[in-house]
């Protein structure tokens, strides 16, 4: 089984690339390998701080000796919404302060929206996006990306998933992919107009933006 570090402290993250990587891979968090900092997140846009965090655990590995030359993958995703000009962005996880409290930083979004005047669904577009970067045992970096296209609901539905899972509903034309994994109809359209927390993980790990950016990853 090969070994890939990856560059977060989300087990929610983690447990998506698993699915998504598959067996044959095993992923390994930093904080397993007793590194508990993280990379300051000084980048403006997702792929930037995506690889400053890959970069930074590589040379921390390097300099430690002992797990040198395993790749490491990281990424930067957030949620883009078109009537915040793009907000939350890059500051996605930290909206509503730097505790990166989900439930206040979906209040915080579900406020802003009905502030601008976004009370139609037409209104409140967005999109999920991941920028990937891998570094391979050569200390080559790649970059990998994806997007989830989809609106924000009027309010929290669903326990599932994590992050703003519970208020964005992805676009029929996004579930619709599931079709062609084998979904049926009928199961597509029981997701049809549900948050991504409704619907059942294994099925958003195969539409989501992470998927999309993972996907054709190989080691």
């Amino acid at each position: 089984m090969k070994k890939l570090i990856f560059a977060t402290a989300n087990k929610g993250k983690a447990r998506e690339a698993a699915e998504i990587l598959g067996e044959g891979i095993s992923i390994v968090l930093p904080s397993e390998m007793g590194i508990g900092e993280e990379a300051d997140e000084t980048g403006q846009s997702f792929r930037e701080n995506s690889a400053l965090k890959a970069r930074f655990i590589y040379d921390r590995l390097q300099l430690d000796g002992s797990e040198a030359n395993i790749p490491v993958l990281a990424d930067d995703s957030g949620l883009e919404v078109d009537a915040l000009g793009g907000e939350p962005g890059i500051y996605t996880a930290r909206y509503a302060g730097g505790d990166k409290n989900f439930r206040d930083n979906m209040d915080k979004l579900l406020r802003k929206l009905e502030e601008a005047g976004a009370l139609r669904e037409e209104d409140r577009k967005a999109r999920f996006r991941c920028s990937v970067t891998l570094i391979d045992a050569k200390g080559q970096e790649s970059f990998h990306d994806g997007t989830l296209e989809g609106h924000i609901a009027f309010r929290r539905s669903g326990t599932g998933g994590f992050g703003y899972d519970p208020v964005f509903i992805p676009d029929d034309s996004e579930l619709e992919a599931l079709l062609a994994l084998g979904i049926s109809p009928e199961e597509v359209h029981s997701c049809k107009g549900r948050t991504l927390a409704e619907i059942p993980e294994s099925w958003k790990n195969l539409i989501s933006h992470r998927y999309k950016a993972l996907k054709d990853i190989r080691l």
